[in-house]
């Protein structure tokens, strides 16, 4: 992955300082290594876990949905659905 990216920023000249700066970020942000992209997934993921657990125990404890969906920041429907 790392080689193609090289050989893309050579095509394109990614580096050259004529290029405007715009399109050099915007290729950075596109061509991030996979192993980056998959920790940045992991780490969604454990989020939105986290705030699955937290909103579980509030409905537990009695809060609204409102309240819930107002600190987990998910979505009322999910929140109605937990046990």
């Amino acid at each position: 992955m790392r080689n193609i990216q090289k050989f893309i920023y050579r095509i394109l000249r990614i580096g050259d300082k004529n290029i405007d700066t715009k399109v050099r970020e915007v290729w950075k942000m596109q061509l991030i290594p996979i192993d980056e992209a998959v920790m940045e997934i992991r780490i969604r993921d454990a989020k939105e876990e986290k705030a699955f657990e937290v909103a579980r125990s509030m409905r537990a404890d009695g809060f609204p949905a409102e309240t819930i969906r107002k600190y987990t920041g998910l979505d009322e429907d999910d929140i109605l659905a937990l046990s």
